[in-house]
């Protein structure tokens, strides 16, 4: 897996523990060691409301569903803020062509930022001032709401200082300097992914040749089996006696073809988990208040 945000890897980190049965509680200093299902306290919750780890078999039935929408997520093609073509899943320089991109979008906006970053100081210095004329005003509020002793003045007081904090707060969220950040981190991101998508895509592509041959193979080695077996029960019936070595013989080749048919389907998910680690796809921005995407647990 990959993460480029330290909460993510901390969710991913918790996640894995949570499977194995090893999550520390931040009271206790001791891993968990039950192996039945336990109700997590509020501190075992997970960012935006997951509660328990999801299994191995449902991350990969999910980011398989996410694949089959032909997109690539939070991925954007720097020059007009569309998704790239499919294109660079198969052309190396198209990927390459993209990742020139994006490294030098990021060039562009980390070279605006000094100057930028003038005009966010003056309005930080207002926005702090305003947050500390706030702090009293917010802490008589909610200490006289626990003592039942708040007045309408203190309170109309509260209000306007309140409207004069989240006015500035908002200047300072629209300020030039605090957008291009957010921008580089998005592309410095999408960076990280793709780097990523090109180092281990040779990888992948080895899988899914080494999965499909076998796949192949095990469906022929059935055929054949099955074909055997047919031609077996037929001369039995055909000879109509009781031969003690062919009944044997019948009921190993039915044995190896049941194994056979469970090896394939074995074969055939990993074909299938190898094809989904194949696509290209970079989850949104983490905590923008919108659902976790499994691609985390990769």
């Amino acid at each position: 897996g990959l993460f480029t945000d330290a909460e993510e890897l901390e969710y991913y980190l918790r996640e894995k523990a949570k499977m194995a049965g090893t999550l520390i509680i931040p009271e206790s200093t001791s891993a968990s060691s039950t192996t039945g299902k336990t109700v997590p306290t509020l501190k075992e919750t997970y960012p935006h409301g997951i509660s328990y780890a999801l299994a191995e078999n449902s991350i990969y039935e999910l980011i398989e569903k996410i694949g089959s929408d032909e997109t690539f997520g939070d991925l954007q093609n720097p020059d007009d803020g569309k998704q790239p073509k499919k294109g660079i899943l198969i052309n190396e320089t198209k990927r390459k062509e993209l990742l020139e991109k994006i490294m030098n979008k990021i060039k562009i906006e980390e070279d605006k930022l000094p100057n930028l970053k003038k005009e966010y100081e003056e309005k930080y210095k207002v926005y702090e001032a305003k947050v500390n004329e706030f702090k009293p005003a917010f802490n008589h509020f909610y200490e006289a709401r626990l003592d039942n002793t708040l007045v309408e003045n203190k309170f109309d007081e509260f209000k306007t200082k309140r409207e004069a904090y989240m006015e500035e707060k908002k200047k300072l969220e629209s300020c030039s300097y605090e957008q291009n950040t957010n921008l580089i981190n998005k592309l410095k991101k999408q960076l990280t992914y793709l780097e990523d998508y090109v180092l281990r895509k040779d990888i992948a592509d080895n899988e899914i040749k080494h999965f499909s041959f076998m796949e192949w193979k095990l469906k022929s080695e059935i055929y054949d089996l099955a074909q055997e077996i047919r031609k077996n029960e037929n001369k039995l019936i055909v000879e109509n006696k009781f031969d003690f070595s062919g009944v044997v013989e019948l009921q190993v080749q039915k044995v190896l073809i049941i194994k056979k048919i469970e090896a394939l389907k074995n074969v055939q998910n990993l074909l299938k988990n190898a094809k989904v680690k194949d696509d290209l796809y970079v989850p949104k921005v983490y905590k923008t208040g919108e659902k976790p995407e499994p691609y985390y647990l990769m």
